[in-house]
């Protein structure tokens, strides 16, 4: 009776190891489709985000009623432009936000942050603006030969006196909060001066004779805790032999580019500036362009390789902002202007310009048929604002299918 009552288990260990099996057969099966997918999207991603673009479509279009001096910056959500006889700021759509009437020989606009400088270059006439318009309106003592913004509104200039040159930083009241004075016969003539974004730290390279002999000096300046106690808070003074420093340039507030023309330095200039990279040109650089980001410089490849096909004409070399060769690659032509705009590189000569993406990939060429001036970003990463002679665009960058020759062409929109 007991035996009755007993209920024996049989593991059939052949079919649970046969249902296991099955179920990871499925479980990567899954897993295999999941990750197909997921590198499906990625490519797709990919193949928009870096796509190409062979046409445009002008967007809108102003014709400069102000002459052929007018200019456009960037500033806050919209654009500053000026001419000699004033300034507007204007939104992403014309809009006009303000206006305000100047008279200058040589207007400059810089901005940064929540605040824009206008400067007459080589009078003596500055003005300060927000997004609200004009803060203040200041006369310098001697000619305006450079200018820079800081992003709290202090700005500094160098002014040209007779024999000796100023270089002042001033609050948005006009209130003169620092002075570096130099002597021409002494000290050289400021050739490339840099401010940093916080107003703390300035850089400038001076270019001196004596008798036959040239030299570069590039000093440094910290006017926060790292320049208490020096005087005139000088930090560090380098002499360049053998190079010409025509621009210096701040990547953040604590890194700087000593650019040359045989070779480019990086400097750390939290405290006391110390060089942590040195940077070695290929050949000559014809030019150099930088943002907060990137700085880079185009140079000719050797003519035998160029003939042996074996390179491009000319090599593009562009480094993070710590001086790290991020890319290089070729680039079949050269132009006379070359900018940062955002991750992208701009070139332009006359009517023909070139939008290269930072990994050699080239995103629009074209031939615009006009003098091209300037090309500004917008809200968009497929649309610009071009800056030509006598007017201003705005286009949308498009691709444009030819199904045969000298037939129907089919816009494909982005």
């Amino acid at each position: 009776m007991d035996d009755m009552n007993k209920i024996e288990i049989v593991s059939d260990g052949s079919r649970l190891m046969s249902y296991t099996e099955h179920e990871r057969i499925r479980r990567n099966r899954r897993l295999g489709i999941g990750i197909a997918v997921v590198l499906v999207v990625i490519s797709l991603f990919l193949a928009y985000w870096f796509r190409s673009f062979n046409s445009y479509e002008e967007i809108r279009y102003t014709q400069n009623t102000e002459g052929n001096g007018t200019r456009y910056e960037v500033f806050l959500q919209g654009y500053l432009k000026y001419s000699k006889d004033g300034i507007s700021y204007l939104s992403q759509k014309d809009e006009v936000q303000w206006t305000e009437a100047f008279t200058m020989g040589k207007p400059l606009v810089v901005s940064n942050g929540q605040y824009a400088v206008a400067a007459d270059m080589d009078g003596n006439l500055v003005h300060l603006f927000d997004r609200n318009g004009k803060v203040g309106e200041f006369s310098m003592t001697h000619p305006i030969k450079k200018i820079l913004l800081a992003k709290q509104g202090v700005f500094c200039v160098v002014l040209d006196g007779m024999n000796e040159n100023y270089i002042r930083l001033f609050d948005t009241k006009g209130v003169m909060l620092a002075e570096i004075k130099t002597k021409i016969e002494n000290n050289g003539y400021p050739m490339a001066v840099a401010l940093s974004s916080d107003a703390s730290k300035l850089v400038a390279s001076y270019y001196r004779v004596d008798g036959i002999d040239s030299q570069n000096i590039v000093s440094f300046y910290n006017f926060g805790e790292g320049g208490k106690g020096q005087s005139g808070n000088l930090v560090g003074t380098y002499q360049m032999d053998n190079m010409l420093i025509p621009k210096v340039a701040f990547t953040d507030d604590d890194t700087v580019y000593v650019v040359g023309d045989s070779r480019m330095l990086v400097y750390d200039v939290k405290d006391i500036p110390k060089q942590k990279k040195e940077i070695l040109y290929p050949a000559n650089p014809i030019n150099i362009f930088n943002n907060e980001d990137y700085i880079g410089f185009t140079c000719e490849n050797p003519i035998e390789e160029v003939e042996a096909e074996k390179a491009e004409p000319y090599e593009i070399y562009v480094y993070t902002k710590n001086g790290n060769l991020l890319k290089h690659f070729g680039a079949a032509a050269v132009y006379d202007n070359v900018k940062m705009i955002d991750n992208l590189i701009a070139g332009f000569t006359g009517n023909v310009c070139s939008i290269i993406r930072t990994n050699g990939m080239e995103m629009f060429y074209c031939d615009m048929g006009k003098n091209i001036v300037d090309i500004l970003p917008t809200n968009s990463r497929t649309e610009f604002l071009f800056v030509y002679s006598e007017s201003s665009a705005r286009i949308r960058l498009e691709n444009i299918v030819k199904l045969a020759e000298d037939t129907e062409t089919v816009e494909i929109e982005e």
